[in-house]
C-alpha cells in the first residue's frame, strides 16, 4: 500500500510520531495521549519519546508567554513589541 501511493520510505513507526505530534499540536493532554499510545504510566516517556515540537507550537508558546506578561505588566510594558531587529537598529 505505501509503494502504491509513493511512500515507500514510510515507516509505520514515522505514522506514530507524527500522530503523537499532531494530537498534542491540537491540544490532546499528554495523560490521555500517552494512554493512546500505551504508556499508561508514563506521559512523560510519551511525549519524550514520541512527540517533536513544531515551529506553530513554539509560536504559541511564545503568545501565551508574552499575553501573560502582558497581563501583568500592563501594556506600556512590553517593549517587545516595539523593538527593531538588531539589524535594523544598528544600519540606522
Amino acid at each position: 500500500m505505501l509503494t502504491e501511493n509513493s511512500l515507500s520510505d514510510l515507516r509505520f513507526h514515522d505514522l506514530r510520531h507524527a500522530f503523537a505530534t499532531h494530537a498534542l499540536a491540537n491540544g490532546v493532554d499528554a495523560k490521555t495521549l500517552s494512554g493512546i499510545l500505551g504508556h499508561t504510566n508514563k506521559a512523560s516517556f510519551t511525549v519524550d519519546t514520541y512527540t517533536h515540537t513544531t515551529t506553530d507550537m513554539h509560536k504559541k508558546a511564545a503568545e501565551i508567554v508574552g499575553g501573560f506578561l502582558t497581563d501583568y505588566l500592563g501594556e506600556e510594558m512590553s517593549p517587545w513589541q516595539n523593538v527593531e531587529p538588531a539589524a535594523t537598529a544598528a544600519s540606522t
